[in-house]
């Protein structure tokens, strides 16, 4: 009787297997034949890139016009891999002659790439998003990415958003030493450092960042008060437009940078004083 009983099991046991295995065979080859009939993923991910953008665009109007809530419709453009789409779109070509813009740095950028967006018609530029999420110091100064986005984008301004990955990780010279480096690289380029938008205190990296950069081109945001999204530290979208509100009045009146968020008309009279004054 006890034979019969694991026998029985036996044979239970190999049915189960045999229907898994059958499962997991099928679900490969149906895999299989998909793969076999998709069109290229690089052109179908550029196509995905421009109808992201094309449908922002349309969500941002909307939100200008009030018929939707911004900070609601906007969220799931804050994704990581829609912003890393963004850098598969066309670098700049030599004939255009729009004002650039290039944000870059780590994920702060987010809702500061958004805001810049929406005032880009009225105030005459392009602007283009290069994340690098997670993002540290020693990252960008230890790496030739920055330059390789000058390089790529030709912005006549960036706006570099650094710092916030270690507010709470002891200052070292070696950290010093990093920023450094970042500011040799941006040299020769119109730019303001957007200093991280504390939550809570840090252990001395704002300042260490600030007295690195100098004061004439580094935006000090650690005082701001500002709401922000469910992790308690990214501000939220509408936060982010005070945020960038409070950093081009600061631009603006800034001697030291050329470049300035005016209408058109404005900003070709500003250009033309500036004409043939050498970047600080």
């Amino acid at each position: 009787m006890d034979l019969f009983k694991w026998a029985l099991k036996i044979s239970i046991l190999a049915c189960v297997l045999l229907t898994f295995t059958y499962t997991d065979t099928a679900d490969v080859h149906q895999k299989v034949a998909q793969q076999s009939t998709r069109p290229d993923s690089a052109a179908l991910r550029q196509q995905a890139v421009l109808e992201a953008v094309a449908t922002m665009d349309s969500i941002l109007a909307k939100a200008d016009s009030g018929k939707v809530s911004a900070p609601k419709d906007t969220a799931h453009f804050t994704e990581k891999d829609f912003f890393e789409a963004v850098l598969k779109l066309p670098s700049r070509s030599e004939e255009d002659t729009t004002r650039r813009v290039l944000v870059t740095g780590d994920s702060m950028g987010d809702g500061i790439f958004l805001a810049l967006r929406k005032l880009r018609k009225k105030l005459g530029y392009k602007v283009d998003y290069a994340p690098w999420y997670g993002s540290k110091t020693s990252d960008w100064g230890n790496s030739q990415k920055l330059k390789a986005y000058i390089d790529k984008y030709k912005p006549d301004f960036v706006v570099f958003l650094l710092g916030a990955n270690e507010l709470f990780v002891p200052v070292t010279k070696k950290r010093s030493a990093d920023v450094k480096r970042v500011v040799d690289m941006l040299k020769g380029t119109d730019y303001v450092w957007v200093g991280p938008p504390n939550w809570k205190k840090d252990w001395g990296t704002d300042s260490m960042i600030h007295a690195s950069v100098g004061s004439a081109r580094y935006f000090v945001s650690k005082n701001l008060k500002l709401e922000r999204r469910p992790d308690g530290a990214h501000p939220s979208f509408k936060a982010s437009e005070v945020w960038l509100d409070t950093i081009l009045r600061w631009v603006n009146k800034n001697p030291n940078i050329q470049f300035k968020f005016l209408p058109q008309k404005e900003n070709a009279e500003v250009k033309n004083k500036k004409k043939g004054t050498a970047l600080p």
